[in-house]
């Protein structure tokens, strides 16, 4: 068996079959974009009891579209943001980042509060371009993103923060959120 190498947005479909029987099939869908593959480093780790595959969970092209039923491809952070670099490789054109979240209040895990993108030539220096708290809402399932004139950059800073504290009334009031998040996508 050789492996099947990803290069563009669709779904695959694969069967197991064993003793000429099918024994399990198994339906994947990959949404690439300019941070897929890509290097990442996270400033702030995950908890360990939602650490994904890592780093790579947030650029490894899977959106997760069934909630916590697929709790393996989110990276949970426990009351601290996310910030996270992703390197591009080389100086690309981009125009809009957005990260995929998603919010159970009842879970105590809430949306992000904002959402910042900073760039950088040489991954030491870097300039915001642009900082947003709008969201895109499929409950529940989240974007939210910010877009921008396009330009060239070769490191993207991802500054996810944290939605804070959970009011007062609600499962978990008083006490810090889970944040949760799936794919960071670069256009």
């Amino acid at each position: 068996m050789t492996p099947v190498k990803i290069t563009t947005t669709q779904t695959y479909y694969a069967n197991a079959v064993k003793n000429g029987k099918l024994v399990s099939n198994i339906t994947q869908s990959f949404h690439l974009n300019k941070a897929t593959g890509k290097k990442i480093t996270l400033i702030n780790q995950p908890s360990t009891k939602y650490a994904g595959d890592g780093a790579f969970t947030l650029v490894n092209g899977v959106q997760n579209e069934k909630g916590l039923a697929r709790s393996k491809e989110f990276l949970g952070f426990e009351g601290t943001d996310c910030e996270a670099v992703i390197d591009l490789g080389k100086s690309t054109e981009i125009k809009e980042v957005i990260a995929h979240t998603f919010e159970e209040n009842g879970s105590w895990i809430y949306r992000p509060k904002s959402i910042e993108v900073l760039v950088s030539d040489d991954g030491i220096n870097f300039q915001s371009a642009g900082k947003s708290d709008m969201f895109i809402e499929v409950y529940p399932l989240r974007k939210v993103g910010v877009s921008f004139t396009a330009l060239q950059t070769r490191f993207i800073k991802v500054l996810i923060k944290n939605f804070g504290t959970i009011p007062a009334g609600n499962p978990g009031g008083g006490h810090s959120p889970w944040l949760f998040l799936d794919e960071i996508e670069v256009n």
